[in-house]
């Protein structure tokens, strides 16, 4: 309990700090980029609660013809508000961190390429840190039927215990720090690359290279992410296998589905990545130009 207090003091301590830096400087930044987080993974939800039905097969009823049968079109869209609700705050963190972590990873680093992934992952740290208890919610209220353990948002965060809700935030973590140096890293590496070619516009250009990056990302770091679903969900349903810890997963995975078994469902985030970030940037800089 002292350990989840300490973690939670000093979540409120970052956000604190944070804030004033965010809403004086990049407020604006802060709406758009939020904006098109939680328009682009509304426009894909089915497909990321397909993703997540993928990595954890066992659960009943985890197909997209089950949840229509038992509940409906509309709950292929089950989870999307807390998902929303994450994405915003922790795009808009991630960037603002990112550009501020920037100013001072370039005076310690010469090489512009070490100085983008030391911030990036000081970016994606931060960021999972903070909204780490709303990812957990989102998996949860993403695997129920016909809401039969929680009514919603405040119904999960006040029923799930607090060690649950921080359960797995280590390989959250783990996942995050890479995923975010190596994402807006590629990304930029990508859009310079592009850069030299005239006959693609600019707007397409972003696209691409967002599409792009996030799978790059997501590729390298892929264990991570379903280790991370996995200790989420412990006790969850019967059906969920158990582990101790996340070292003790990727052994249990290993040794009953074998090394393949920890790129379970990788296939299936490659369109949902690709649909949501090319919609991400395609939002942004629709946003941007309007703003202007």
């Amino acid at each position: 309990m002292k350990y989840l207090f300490i973690i939670k003091f000093s979540y409120y301590l970052m956000i604190c700090n944070y804030i004033p830096y965010i809403m004086e400087d990049t407020f604006k930044h802060l709406l758009i980029g939020g904006s098109a987080a939680c328009i682009a993974r509304t426009c894909c939800a089915p497909l990321e609660l397909f993703r997540l039905q993928r990595q954890n097969p066992y659960i009943p009823n985890t197909t997209l013809t089950s949840v229509i049968q038992k509940e409906g079109v509309r709950h292929l869209w089950k989870g999307n508000l807390t998902n929303c609700i994450r994405a915003f705050p922790q795009f808009a963190i991630t960037w603002a961190v990112f550009q501020n972590s920037k100013k001072y990873t370039d005076q310690y680093f010469e090489n512009p390429t070490i100085s983008k992934l030391a911030a990036g992952g000081v970016a994606g740290g931060i960021s999972q840190a903070i909204i780490y208890p709303l990812e957990t919610t989102k998996t949860l209220l993403s695997y129920q039927t016909n809401k039969s353990k929680y009514s919603g948002v405040l119904d999960c965060l006040r029923k799930t215990p607090n060690k649950q809700l921080y359960r797995g935030l280590s390989v959250g973590l783990a996942m995050h720090i890479p995923w975010n140096s190596i994402q807006l890293t590629s990304f930029s590496y990508f859009k310079d690359k592009l850069d030299n070619h005239s006959y693609i516009s600019p707007f397409l250009g972003k696209m691409l290279c967002g599409a792009a990056a996030g799978v790059t990302s997501i590729t390298m770091v892929y264990p991570t992410d379903l280790i991370r679903r996995r200790m989420q969900i412990q006790g969850f349903d019967p059906s969920v296998p158990k582990y101790d810890n996340p070292i003790h997963a990727v052994k249990s995975i290993i040794k009953t589905e074998g090394f393949k078994g920890l790129y379970k469902g990788l296939w299936t985030n490659y369109p949902k990545t690709l649909a949501t970030f090319s919609v991400q940037y395609l939002v942004l800089d629709t946003l941007n130009s309007y703003f202007k």
